[in-house]
């Protein structure tokens, strides 16, 4: 694409330039990078700023599409420190944040993903949410969650889960599948639960961790039990949001999983049904305080 700094962009640039966005659309990355490094080898102090800049952009581009995080971090703050103080609406600007926080989420660095993701809506405005960024949002912080459940798992040692001569008591657990089609579905399990855990007010790590067991062990029974729809679109259903709520306490100890099937992991409907029920849990808990 032509853009009108490129009018003073040395003419053997420009053509690499081409032939490396040619080869990037032919999915030929690796030679696309490298015609890119070519450009910025020779020509970096005789082209103007902003066409040096999007060279590293799309170079980014090539090294995010073969796993080479690292160098696709360097490229893309090469972006930003090559931006002018107070530009923050360009396009290109708002491309980098939303790389740099998917190369951030791939080399572990979470928080600082979430972060760039910020910036980004700040770029972009606050109200201006896309799907991309919303699933790549979802993501990072289901990352996050799962990284201090795998370290709170290491700290509790998992006594309450993994010793066998541990008292325990018998669970009735029911998952209420919301099925856009057939309406709700009811699933009963029998199961158990350790018997610390059934107090009003039960250990908090050694709960959650039961609780995570406890869906991961009866996923995968109940989406195979039929083919569910999206409780939203209607699309076929490639996995469930899962909700559970606890009654341990109970003289019958008792766990209603609200599970919600949905059409793509991490998409619109996955994410509009975490934001529903972590507003109705919300709301619970509301109302439970109201009545003590």
């Amino acid at each position: 694409m032509t853009t009108t700094f490129e009018v003073f962009v040395p003419e053997e640039a420009a053509q690499l330039k081409d032939q490396a966005n040619a080869l990037y659309t032919a999915k030929s990355f690796s030679d696309s990078a490298l015609l890119y490094t070519r450009i910025v080898n020779h020509f970096h102090d005789n082209c103007p700023p902003q066409f040096i800049r999007t060279i590293y952009s799309n170079r980014a581009a090539c090294h995010i599409e073969l796993g080479q995080y690292h160098n696709a971090i360097e490229d893309v703050r090469n972006v930003l420190k090559m931006t002018p103080p107070g530009v923050k609406v360009e396009h290109i600007i708002q491309k980098a944040h939303l790389r740099l926080a998917r190369c951030l989420y791939e080399t572990g660095r979470y928080g600082d993903a979430i972060k760039e993701l910020d910036t980004w809506r700040e770029t972009v405005g606050n109200t201006h949410h896309t799907e991309t960024e919303s699933a790549l949002r979802s993501k990072i912080l289901q990352a996050i969650v799962m990284r201090d459940e795998n370290d709170n798992q290491k700290s509790a040692k998992r006594h309450y889960l993994e010793l066998p001569s541990f008292p325990r008591r018998s669970l009735r657990y029911e998952v209420k599948v919301q099925d856009r089609i057939s309406g709700d579905t009811v699933i009963k399990y029998d199961y158990y639960v350790p018997t610390a855990l059934c107090s009003p007010h039960p250990p908090e790590i050694p709960t959650r961790l039961f609780l995570i067991q406890l869906l991961q062990n009866h996923h995968n029974d109940v989406m195979g039990r039929r083919q569910w729809t999206c409780w939203r679109c209607s699309a076929p259903a490639v996995s469930l949001v899962h909700t559970p709520a606890s009654y341990l306490h109970m003289e019958e100890p008792l766990v209603i999983d609200y599970a919600q099937p949905v059409c793509k992991n991490g998409g619109v409907c996955d994410l509009v049904a975490r934001q529903m029920m972590r507003d109705e849990m919300w709301l619970v808990a509301e109302l439970a305080k109201s009545r003590r």
